[in-house]
């Protein structure tokens, strides 16, 4: 069959072609220009605010960049904290004798003494202790806080001690001076009509400025101690009581004192096991000490200097008075077991007739007392008074004698 050229099939066929062309090309334009408008759109998008032309994703590259230069940094500065921390502090303390005497003797020996409590007047004194020495020495006879109209700069004849009275000589902590137990002060003198004899070890207060040590220590407080004795009063009457690292001074006077020169007993406030042990536990250094050279840096530098030997809890056998521990649960400088552990050896390696005297009075986390302010308290007199009674009532006087050798 032939067809024309102008018959409506052809015209037609021809039409349908005519569509389907412009319909390719016009699907092909729209495709074109979607792919376009995406790739602009993100690529380049413009402010609608501005005027300026910055691209946004550049501005975003620029801020990416900053931030990890501020990492960077960062990081860079707490790598170098961590070996301060962990290398060179520790290494610092082993290497550096004044280090080690600057951290374990923080003192100032320029520091004037704070003024008392008001009305309070004392036997303020300096007493020699050979070699040059002098120590700064308060007096507070019983009833002393009761007087009116007194003045601290006035000084009083030492007061004999009566053969029934009792004397608490008080060995302040490796901060501070002798005026730092106020508060026990006031208590005790006024509540249980005690005398209450305090000092400064050398290089604290107004002592003599000469660094302290153990052992410099332990002889400041021997001879306050014989300074009582030769003022009427017997080994029987005199109550040592230490705070902090005063613990240490006290028990190590204890362990080098005779039978027949020691003392009624001894109160450690806030006591620590050994000093060593002592400063693993203290929070700044307490991540430092799980560091493997850690002992080797710090631990033993103090355990093989005789200047910082303070061991507390290897001297208890040669205690032979009953001692009354107190410490309080929120303790964060010396924590609750140093005491803890202290009781329960002292229970078991003093002699039977000094043990069950022994007494340990730890003090709720609520009353926020920490490591200082455990003589805040208010019933803190008759933990002390109940103390003393106890003593007197479980030994007869002839065990009393046999125990110390009278």
């Amino acid at each position: 069959m032939v067809w024309e050229a102008n018959s409506p099939k052809s015209t037609i066929r021809h039409n349908d072609s005519i569509v389907k062309s412009r319909l390719n090309n016009w699907t092909m334009n729209v495709i074109e220009n979607l792919n376009s408008n995406f790739t602009i759109n993100n690529t380049i998008q413009y402010s609608s605010n501005s005027s300026t032309t910055t691209p946004t994703l550049f501005r975003h590259s620029i801020a990416f960049k900053m931030l990890i230069a501020y990492v960077s940094i960062i990081w860079g500065l707490g790598i170098l904290a961590g070996c301060a921390y962990f290398i060179i502090i520790p290494l610092w303390f082993r290497c550096s004798r004044t280090q080690q005497y600057g951290q374990l003797f923080p003192r100032s020996p320029t520091e004037k003494l704070p003024r008392p409590r008001i009305y309070l007047r004392c036997n303020a004194f300096k007493l020699p202790n050979g070699d040059g020495i002098e120590l700064g020495v308060w007096h507070l006879p019983p009833h002393l806080f009761c007087c009116r109209n007194c003045n601290q700069q006035r000084r009083l004849p030492p007061k004999q001690i009566e053969p029934n009275e009792i004397v608490v000589l008080y060995a302040h902590s490796n901060a501070g001076n002798r005026a730092n137990g106020q508060s026990l002060f006031y208590a005790l003198n006024t509540e249980l009509v005690y005398h209450i004899v305090t000092f400064d070890y050398r290089g604290y207060g107004d002592s003599t400025d000469e660094q302290p040590t153990a052992t410099t220590m332990v002889d400041d407080i021997g001879a306050v101690y014989e300074w009582i004795l030769s003022h009427g009063a017997t080994p029987k009457q005199v109550l040592l009581w230490g705070h902090s690292i005063g613990t240490g001074v006290v028990v190590r006077l204890l362990s080098t004192l005779s039978k027949d020169r020691t003392p009624l007993g001894a109160v450690l406030e806030a006591a620590f096991t050994t000093l060593s042990e002592a400063i693993a536990d203290y929070p700044p250094l307490y991540l430092v000490s799980m560091v493997p050279w850690f002992k080797c840096m710090v631990t033993n530098p103090i355990n093989n200097n005789v200047d910082f030997c303070f061991d507390s809890i290897s001297l208890l056998p040669n205690v032979k008075c009953p001692l009354l521990i107190l410490h309080s649960r929120d303790d964060s400088v010396v924590p609750v077991h140093h005491g803890c552990r202290l009781y329960k050896t002292a229970k078991r390696v003093q002699p039977a007739e000094v043990a069950m005297c022994t007494m340990f009075h730890m003090f709720p986390p609520e009353k926020e007392y920490g490591h200082n302010e455990i003589q805040n308290d208010r019933r803190l007199y008759r933990i002390v008074n109940r103390f003393v009674n106890n003593i007197k009532q479980r030994m007869s006087y002839n065990e009393y004698q046999k125990l110390y050798n009278i």
